[in-house]
Formats: C-alpha cells, structure tokens, sequence
C-alpha cells in the first residue's frame, strides 16, 4: 500500500496531508487555524520534508514555501505532486556548515526508511547517500526580499536539530518566527542545548494540548512534557 502512494503525487501528497490533519499530529490542526491569522503572508521552511506531509499542507497557503530534503526520491516526489509555483527544492541537508555530509538510511525488511533517516545516527542496517550542506541563514537574503509577517520553519531531523539551530542565528532574529521542531531523547541528548540556545535568542517553548498552545515554563517541565510529545513550538514574540 505504502509503495502504491508514491504514484500519483498531485493525489497521494495532499491526502497524505490531511489524514494526518484529521488522525495524525495534533500539531497540523493547531497550525492549520493559527495560520489563518496570516492568510498568504507568511513563508514556509520545510526543514526534512521527506514526503511532504507539512509542505502540501502548509506550502499552498504561504506567500513562498522551501522544502528542503537531502532525498532524491522524495524530492521528485514533492516536485511533481506540488502543483503551486511558490516553491523551492532544496536537495541538501541544511546544517551549520557548507560542506559534505554523509546521511545514513536505515534499511528495514528490505525497505529504505527515509523518514528515520539520519546524519548523526548510524544503524544496523543502513545505506550511505553524500549530500552537501548549507545554512538556513544562506536563504535570509531572498527571505527578506518576500518581507512577509511570518517565518514557519518546521524542523524534523532526527538529532540534528541543534546544527540546524546554529545555522540559522541571523535568520532567527527576524521579527516574527515560529518554530516546530521534532525533539526526542533517544535521537537527541544534547536536547537541552537547543532549549537553551532558543532561549538565548528570545524564544519561548509551547506544546500543543487540545488544540491550545500551552507555554513550557521551565527546562524540568518540559523534560516531563517529552514523555508524551515529541513536537514543540517555540515562538519569539
């Protein structure tokens, strides 16, 4: 079944989409009303698109959206399934430095899992792609240009989340940003840096419960709150 979703992008990515709107991450329901404060005036950075559960939801509604995705096969996937022109594919792994990256694609059943795919974490079984990478604060210069209200940068990187932070320090001093990174212990120990260093910028910690953004008030409560979320925003105004 997973395999026949890969024709037929125009059709699978959007419905991809809204099933997990409707039974997936409570995360997309949230946004999905938040965003419509901004209607079409915001930009989209989709940080590990994958499949494009995030850029067919949310892209169409942006004034510019950029999927960023180190996977060829994905990447031709979200090129010929988007059907809007307010995009941009980029095949490379966004980091805190320009330079080769070796990304490790674990192997499951004989099956590429490019979901769990990883440039800090190795497998059992795995094959390795090469990719470059560069910085989200590559990409503030054309940001500017667009001058939209607000920044949405979803971030899903399995442990790589705090060199993607690093690479974005100028970007994440525009006005308005909003943050949705995917943090796990088990990919990411050094969790608490990234807090830390968000904090430093001007950044508070929500989680969504309910379809309301409760604040996280301290790095104690947010430790007890990871035990049943994995998805947290962080918004620095």
């Amino acid at each position: 079944m997973k395999s026949l979703l890969k024709f037929f992008p125009f059709l699978t990515g959007p419905l991809r989409s809204y099933f997990n709107y409707f039974f997936g991450e409570k995360e997309l329901r949230f946004l999905v009303k938040f965003l419509k404060t901004y209607k079409s005036r915001f930009t989209f950075i989709d940080v590990g698109a994958n499949y494009g559960i995030y850029t067919f939801l949310f892209g169409t509604k942006s004034q510019f959206t950029y999927a960023i995705e180190p996977i060829n096969e994905c990447v031709r996937y979200l090129s010929k399934g988007y059907i809007k022109k307010n995009i941009a594919f980029i095949e490379k792994v966004a980091s805190n430095n320009n330079e080769e990256k070796i990304l490790n694609i674990p192997i499951q059943n004989d099956k590429k899992i490019y979901g769990r795919s990883s440039i800090d974490k190795n497998f059992k079984e795995s094959i390795k792609l090469e990719s470059r990478s560069f910085k989200l604060d590559d990409l503030l210069e054309d940001i500017r240009i667009l001058n939209s209200e607000l920044i949405l940068i979803k971030i899903d990187v399995e442990g790589h989340e705090n060199k993607v932070i690093e690479g974005s320090s100028k970007l994440l001093m525009e006005k308005k940003v909003v943050l949705v990174i995917e943090i796990e212990k088990r990919h990411n120990e050094n969790y608490l840096n990234l807090i830390k260093r968000l904090n430093k910028k001007g950044f508070t910690a929500f989680y969504v419960n309910k379809n309301k953004l409760l604040k996280i008030n301290n790095t104690n409560e947010f430790e007890e709150i990871m035990d049943s979320n994995i998805n947290f925003l962080f918004k620095n105004y």
